[in-house]
């Protein structure tokens, strides 16, 4: 992650901090090769909970915008200058989301939608390439965004900050909900804040991936209270979000028939040439059984001769 901020931002040095908390071994510390260009700092060194770590992170911060950014993200370059230019054009409460990649370029993430059940899911998410998912240059307004990657304006996160009550994942989700109702701010997606987002990886080390019961429960609950008392114009955002979803579904089931329909070409091509192969070496074989036939009467021959004489 540290890498890539290289190319990702073009501040002066000296108005950009990274703190860090830390929750690795003392020797994995001493292997952190920051080559980012900018200042480091292991601003804590506590156990691994991400709203306690954010929030006190957050305290430490001197900077007027906060860059969220989880050590799982490779940014792409120019990304956090494009993040920066979206969030300093706001005047409203407003937090920026990134779109995100797999490892493979498939779409991770394009912002949050909620099911009939009030659960979040990422929209689209491993269904079709990141590149064939938005043809936006500019910001979106959706529900809500990952804070795996995000920007938000410190005086605006210092007024409602991540619910420390969650067990391992669902603060930010609400934390997006909060600053809609709390503080009637909007949440942007910005397609050129981008990257790969290695998802879970730490996590899935420890076994820690996913909500836990209680989490869902809350977040539910959370959301449920949100749509309760959404107006015309939050849920018009939930509307078009549903509308972009449905879009993306389309081309996701319109490149798989695409696929299916190159497979079968393939397929039929393959059988054709093992056919074509089949006849080709059944040719050849008869022409090798013809000769060996030949060969074997000139050996007869030659015999019936030698007998004779």
């Amino acid at each position: 992650m540290l890498g890539t901020l290289k190319e990702a931002l073009h501040l002066p040095k000296e108005s950009v901090e990274i703190l860090c908390s830390w929750n690795g071994s003392s020797e994995s510390e001493a292997n952190i090769n920051n080559n980012s260009g900018y200042e480091f700092l292991i601003a804590q060194r506590d156990s691994y909970h991400f709203a306690k770590n954010v929030n006190s992170l957050a305290l430490k911060a001197s900077g007027d915008i906060l860059a969220l950014l989880n050590d799982d993200v490779l940014l792409d370059p120019n990304s956090l200058d494009a993040g920066l230019s979206c969030i300093k054009t706001q005047s409203s409460p407003t937090l920026v989301g990134g779109l995100l990649r797999t490892p493979d370029q498939l779409l991770q993430h394009i912002g949050f939608t909620f099911d009939a059940r009030f659960n979040p899911h990422h929209i689209a998410e491993g269904m079709i390439q990141a590149k064939d998912a938005c043809d936006d240059e500019l910001h979106f307004e959706v529900p809500a965004v990952t804070a795996a990657v995000a920007l938000v304006k410190r005086d605006v996160f210092s007024q409602i900050r991540l619910n420390e009550s969650y067990e391992r994942c669902g603060e930010d989700v609400e934390f997006n909900l909060d600053l809609r109702q709390k503080l009637q701010g909007h949440i942007f997606l910005c397609p050129q804040l981008s990257g790969i987002h290695i998802e879970s990886a730490t996590r899935a080390e420890t076994g820690e991936i996913g909500n836990t019961s209680e989490d869902q429960v809350r977040l539910r609950s959370r959301r449920r209270d949100f749509f309760e008392q959404a107006s015309a114009t939050q849920m018009r955002v939930e509307l078009e979000m549903s509308s972009r979803e449905r879009s993306l579904n389309h081309k996701a089931m319109d490149t798989l028939k695409k696929e299916q329909q190159q497979l079968r070409r393939d397929r039929d091509h393959w059988q054709q040439q093992a056919q074509q192969q089949l006849r080709r070496d059944h040719d050849h074989w008869k022409r090798q059984a013809q000769v060996l036939q030949l060969e074997v009467l000139r050996l007869k021959d030659m015999a019936q001769r030698q007998r004779e004489d």
